[in-house]
């Protein structure tokens, strides 16, 4: 599985690698049981400090997506629905990102009206 991070954007990374593995289960990419990386391993392939990828694992196993046992690794634990989260922070992510560029309130109501009236669904 490829990884990535994008080092330009104003979201911490730990906080973008916490995203990337919650976004990964609501997907259906991991599942329970699932092994992940070792810290050191995802800090080498992303090119991140150890402190960092561990700061991310850490408030991952708080919020109950990963359980760490040392002697088998890190693994994904909750194969909870998380689909409504990953959609709401990745919405807050491309509205944050909209406002960064300069969107006003209103151009961006303009938009998503214009998404809805041409949704299908």
């Amino acid at each position: 599985m490829i990884y990535k991070i994008d080092t330009t954007k104003d979201t911490p990374i730990y906080i973008q690698i916490r995203n990337m593995f919650v976004n990964l289960i609501a997907y259906g990419e991991l599942k329970k049981g699932d092994p992940i990386p070792s810290v050191r391993s995802l800090a080498s392939d992303l090119n991140l400090n150890i402190m960092t990828v561990q700061k991310a694992y850490t408030l991952l196993k708080d919020e109950g997506f990963i359980e760490v046992d040392r002697s088998v690794g890190s693994r994904i634990y909750s194969d909870a629905s998380l689909k409504c989260e990953a959609y709401e922070e990745n919405l807050q992510d491309l509205f944050k990102e909209a406002i960064a560029r300069g969107y006003s309130k209103d151009e961006v109501e303009v938009i998503l009206d214009g998404i809805y009236d041409n949704s299908t669904c």
